[in-house]
């Protein structure tokens, strides 16, 4: 079993990586904005970085662009279960 302080590193590790890809997708924007893919990328790594309204919304964009993107809509139905969880409420999609 690891040491609780190995968890705590590997999870701030996971978040300055997730960062550092949220500015390098923000930049790739300007050149593949139709990219479906690349607003899945960022939606996971926002996911990482606790920004929820993000995320939903590169989802719900990566859908607008690949309806048919099947591990988008598994993520999205997650993301807004927590939504419920949390708020008690649907969100509008």
């Amino acid at each position: 079993m690891r040491p609780a302080w190995t968890s705590a590193r590997c999870c701030e590790n996971a978040k300055r990586v997730a960062k550092t890809r949220g500015n390098v997708s923000e930049a790739a924007l300007v050149h593949f904005r139709g990219d479906a893919a690349l607003h899945f990328n960022r939606a996971i790594a926002f996911e990482k970085l606790g920004r929820f309204e993000d995320t939903e919304q590169n989802y719900k964009h990566c859908l607008e662009l690949d309806s048919l993107y099947a591990d988008v809509r598994r993520n999205l139905a997650i993301q807004l279960e927590r939504d419920v969880a949390i708020h008690g409420a649907w969100s509008v999609i």
